[in-house]
């Protein structure tokens, strides 16, 4: 079996030579977008997000009951010591559910095509193509299997597992543009966003613009949404041509690491952590210490949010532990093991956790 690289590679040798037209690729700048001005990329320091804001595509009715759009978003960039390529699609099942119907076109509405990674230096490759596909294709049935494969994961996981379905994706892709001479791209730019060329957030347009370009000087973001006109306030919904909106944005936190493996390590560590009893707090503690080390040599984690995770941890662990500590010197041992607040689900692990560990005592 190919790598995802070694398939895109061949993938998109293939677009190059398809009659596409290129588009015109405008940087917003980011006075024009009501944003501040972000700093630039830093190693271990940033993570990132690719987002697709808007889709626009010129049409008929005619021309919309035969076809549907559908997008490909491929990301290359640097991931556990590996250069690594996230292809994500975005077809008719997800497009439709957010369409904004308009006299002249269609508008889809954001989409995260990659991301939350931490950023690991190299820059970032970033290719979008839109096709026209065929509705009385198959291709439909294979695109909402896809969909819904990448909706359940919706990167909120380590990375590592949604590259575990990338393989189905691709193949799906390969069956849809393969169906029928007619699902051809409609436009598609790959860029590379180099490192030693001041990597920043921002938002960015690509217009198919033919040979009248667009004056940059009026392209507007409100809202998310690509505008046109004289200031940002007055402008109007840009229309004369397909384009497309996407945004590479940045963050230095993620608030899904619930989601992550070590999660589970975690609730292990503060289950232990309600004790008086020493040798079960050091090994709430033995706990806490492999949880550490699974943060910091997470490749989806930063490490100064690792520590900073380890440490939120480490203070709740020491908060549960003195509270039962306190509770037993007043009530005594017999009733400390039931301590007010504790979370039902941790009781409940706590003393599996007890069993298991009588019983692990027992053999020796």
């Amino acid at each position: 079996m190919a790598t995802l690289k070694e398939w895109w590679d061949g993938f998109w040798g293939t677009v190059k030579s398809s009659p596409t037209i290129l588009p015109a690729r405008y940087a917003i700048p980011a006075e024009h977008t009501g944003k501040p001005a972000q700093e630039r990329f830093k190693r271990d320091q940033h993570y990132f997000t690719v987002t697709v804001n808007r889709i626009f595509l010129k049409y008929s009715r005619e021309f919309w009951t035969t076809y549907a759009p559908m997008a490909l978003a491929v990301s290359e960039f640097s991931y556990d010591g590996n250069d690594t390529v996230v292809p994500f699609v975005v077809g008719p099942q997800m497009l439709e559910k957010n369409k904004i119907d308009l006299p002249a076109g269609f508008v889809f509405a954001d989409t995260k095509v990659a991301g939350i990674n931490a950023y690991k230096g190299d820059g970032l490759k970033l290719t979008v193509i839109l096709y026209r596909v065929k509705r009385t294709d198959l291709a439909g049935k294979l695109l909402k299997v896809v969909e819904n494969l990448a909706s359940v994961l919706d990167f909120s996981q380590a990375l590592s597992s949604y590259l575990k379905i990338a393989h189905v994706l691709v193949d799906t892709v390969g069956e849809v543009i393969g169906s029928d001479k007619d699902n051809q791209p409609i436009i598609g730019l790959r860029k590379e966003f180099s490192e030693s060329d001041d990597f920043k957030p921002g938002y960015f347009a690509l217009i198919e613009s033919g040979k009248t370009p667009v004056p940059q000087d009026q392209l507007w973001v409100r809202d998310n949404e690509l505008v046109f006109g004289k200031d940002r306030d007055s402008a109007q919904d840009f229309s004369g041509a397909n384009f497309v909106l996407y945004s590479i944005n940045q963050t230095t936190w993620r608030d899904d690491y619930d989601q992550f493996p070590f999660y589970t390590q975690w609730r292990t560590a503060l289950a232990e952590s309600f004790t008086s009893d020493p040798e079960k707090w050091k090994s709430a503690c033995a706990n806490w210490t492999t949880l550490y080390q699974m943060m910091a040599l997470s490749p989806d984690l930063l490490p100064g949010q690792a520590d900073q995770l380890a440490d939120r941890c480490y203070a709740q662990m020491n908060e549960k532990h003195e509270r039962v500590k306190s509770a037993a010197g007043r009530m005594g041992p017999a009733t400390a093991a039931v301590v007010p607040g504790q979370d039902k689900d941790l009781s409940a692990l706590s003393a599996r956790l007890d069993l298991i560990r009588a019983k692990s005592v027992s053999v020796l």
